[in-house]
Formats: C-alpha cells, structure tokens, sequence
C-alpha cells in the first residue's frame, strides 16, 4: 500500500510545478465535482417531489431569465481571473491587491445600479405573460421574481472569492464553496417537500440563501489569512479597470452570446409549447450536463495554467498538453454515446413518471460532444487573452441565434431548438481549432492574433 502510495506522490510532482498544481486540482475536483454532480441529480427528484411538473417549468424559466444578469459584471471576473493570475505568475503583489479591490468596488456599484432599477421596472412586468403563464396562476410572481433577484445581486458579488482561488490556481476550492452550498440547499428543499405547502418563494430563499452565507465567510477567512490580498478602499483605483475591464469587456460580449446560445432556450420552449414543456427538455439538458461538467473538472486548472505558460513562452507544454485534452475528450464522447444508449433507463430510474423524448438524448448528446470540444480551444484563447475574433463572432451568433431557433422551434418542434444549437458549435468548432493552430505556429496574423 505504502509503495503504490508513494508511487502515486511520485506521478503528481511530475512534471514541474505547474502540472503538480493541475493534477491536485483535478484530482480534488474530481472527488468534489463528483458529490455536485450527485446532488444535482438528487435536486431534480426532489424539487419535482416539492412542486409539480407546470410550477417546476416555470421555476426553470424564472431562474434562467434571472441568472442573465450575472453577466452584467461585464467580464470583470474574467479580467480579474487573468490579470490576477499574471500579476501573481510575476509576484506583484501590490497590483494584484488593486485588482482585486477595483473589481469588488466596481462589482458593489454595479449591483446596487441593478438592484435599484429593477425594483423600479418589476412592478411593471408581466411575469405570467413573459413565463407565458395563465393570468389566474396563484403564486406572487412578482415578489418571487424581486426576492430571486436580491439574492442574485448579493451572489453578484460574494461569488467573486471563487475567481481569486481560480486566478492561484486553486479552483478546487471554489468548486467546494459551491458544494457546501449545494448540500444545504438540498437538506432544506427536501424539508420543505416534507413539511411546507408549495411555495416558489420558499424554494426560491432555499435555492440562493445557503451559498451566499458560505461566499461571506469564505471571504473572511481567505483575506484574514491573506492579508496582502485584502480589498480595502485605499487600494481600489478606477484606472486598472481600463486594464480589467479593456479585456472584460470582451468577456461580456461572449457570455452575451452564451447566454443567447444556450439560456434563452428555456424562454424559446416557454413561449412556443408552454411551461410543462420545459421540463422533459431540462431534465435531458442536466443529464447530459453531467458529460460536460465531467470535462469541465479536467479543464478549469487549465485556463490559469495555460495563461502562465504562455507568458513564460513554454509552448511545447501547451502543445503536449492540448493532445492530451484532446484523448481525453474521446474518451468523454464515447462516455456520452453509451449514456444515451441508456438514458431511457436513467430518466425512469431519476424521475419515474415524466417522458423524455428519445431525440432529446441523442441531439443532447452531439450539443455536448462539440460544445466539450470548443472548451479545449476556447479555454487555451481565454487564458492567453486572444479573444477578439471569439467576441467578433460571438456579436454575429448573439443577432441570428433567436430567429433561427424560433424558426427550427415552430418547424421542426422543441428538437429544432437543438438543431439550432449543434450547427452553432460545430461551427464555434471549426474556427477556434484553427485560431489554436495559428498562434501555436506562430502564424497568427491580424484578427487571428488579438
């Protein structure tokens, strides 16, 4: 046992630091993941236990519209995410300082602004006609919607100690910040379904409440025992966040796409075949979500660790380490096409009574194929910062996604939604496979090399 241990110590200082640091990460965020991944699968059952099929839609949907807003950071937690880890890659820690009390400074001003003009438009909205509900459906959709939102506003900008543990090459730990919240939150939403009448607003307080506290008090501990690090208004200074913000604004316009891309289709199926509709398409959605947060347990190291790599010119890691994220997603996509080969048998087994169309699990199966391929390339671009030809493009997604996909919807059903959302990745694809093999030759010129 000693030996086979030690063996094991042996394969995880190979490599060099940087590869150390991947292979921990990895290996914690794997064990982490992995719980995630279960409680997820235990929230659906669960919550469906809590609500039914119509309210369940509609809570998906209310979510999802709410959840937009987080990326009205405009990027900053990307920016904050390289500009951190590169001014820690050259020990500067002053300026690592300062980036992290300008983003949280920033991340106040913007959440206050957001809170105070939606309590002001909220009263205005119709949320049974935007969730496409009947106008005498009893819950208080209003006051769930700003009660939700409050909640996104306080994890707008808690959530930010989880970028600083990913820019030191920690994302294990915010991984496990997101775990203890999850835990909660799945003992309390299941004390509901014994004890309390349906309530969205109840679900909701249970859903957000928990990781909230846990993002205050990790913070208080991480800046007490990092007290070089530590925000402090002296320290916030609004010219870095040209610096930031130069790059974060390129993030935004790309989680705009993404939010396009892969969260309006809730909202798409809401309005075109009502909220019952939603749900078989989520539940298909989160099963195979489980494929892509398997990859992305491999990946999140990567992002920080490619930006050290190519500020420190060691291409050959990247190139060798690119190939082996590469094999890796060969052995997730078979992983994928004998899931689907059994998700018949999963989702009765998961949760018993309601049917997931067949064609769900195969189209599902080919998004989450070509989207775990993208994230090799789109991490590597991510990390170095070569991301303006992926915001250019994302601008051109963001415009025709929504007609096309409601063109798709009404031709060919919820499946034509899909459609819609494969043909886009596989060309998102094809682009930044070629964007790779540019810059790691060397030859990347104009657009390609921004």
């Amino acid at each position: 046992m000693n030996f086979l241990f030690n063996r094991f110590k042996d394969y995880l200082r190979r490599g060099g630091k940087r590869s150390f640091l991947i292979k921990v990460n990895i290996l914690y965020t794997f064990i982490i993941k992995g719980l995630n991944i279960a409680i997820g699968f235990l929230l659906v059952p669960i919550t469906l236990g809590y609500l039914n099929e119509y309210d369940y839609g509609i809570w998906i949907t209310l979510s999802s519209i709410i959840s937009w807003f987080a990326f009205f950071d405009i990027g900053l937690g990307h920016g904050l995410r390289n500009k951190l880890a590169e001014a820690l890659a050259h020990k500067d820690i002053p300026t690592a300082r300062i980036y992290i009390s300008t983003t949280y400074a920033i991340l106040i001003l913007i959440g206050v602004a957001m809170l105070v003009i939606f309590r002001v438009v909220n009263p205005f909205l119709n949320w049974n006609l935007i969730l496409n509900v009947e106008a005498d459906y009893a819950q208080p959709l209003e006051l769930i919607a700003w009660v939700v939102f409050v909640f996104f506003a306080a994890r707008f900008v808690t959530q930010l100690i989880g970028t600083i543990y990913t820019a030191m090459q920690l994302p294990y730990r915010s991984d496990l910040l997101n775990l203890i919240g999850r835990v909660v939150s799945l003992g309390g939403i299941y004390a509901l379904s014994r004890y309390a009448n349906t309530s969205l607003l109840y679900l909701a307080v249970m859903f957000s409440f928990p990781l909230i506290v846990i993002f205050i008090i990790a913070s208080l501990f991480f800046f007490i025992k990092h007290k070089h690090l530590a925000p402090g208004i002296r320290y916030v200074d609004f010219k870095h966040a040209g610096q930031l913000g130069g790059m974060g604004v390129k993030f935004f316009i790309i989680q705009i796409s993404a939010i396009v891309l892969f969260q309006t289709s809730t909202i798409i199926i809401a309005q075109l075949f009502g909220p019952q509709e939603v749900t078989p398409y989520n539940i298909a959605y989160r099963l195979y979500n489980m494929a892509a947060m398997f990859f992305s347990i491999l990946m999140t190291p990567f992002w920080t660790a490619f930006t050290d790599a190519y500020h420190k010119n060691d291409h050959s890691w990247i190139q060798h380490t690119i190939r082996k994220l590469q094999r890796l997603w060969i052995l997730n996509a078979a992983f994928i096409l004998v899931l689907t080969l059994v998700a018949g048998r999963v989702y009765a087994v998961w949760v018993g009574k309601i049917e997931v169309p067949p064609i769900y699990s195969w189209l599902f199966a080919l998004h989450t194929i070509s989207l775990t391929w993208i994230t090799i390339y789109a991490y590597f671009l991510n990390g170095i910062g070569k991301i303006k030809m992926q915001y250019l493009i994302s601008i051109g997604t963001a415009l025709v996604n929504i007609p096309v996909s409601v063109f798709l919807g009404k031709l060919f059903g919820v499946k034509g939604i899909l459609f819609a959302a494969i043909g886009f990745n596989l060309f998102n694809a094809t682009w930044s496979t070629y964007q790779y093999r540019l810059i790691i030759q060397n030859k990347a010129q104009g657009i390609w090399n921004k």
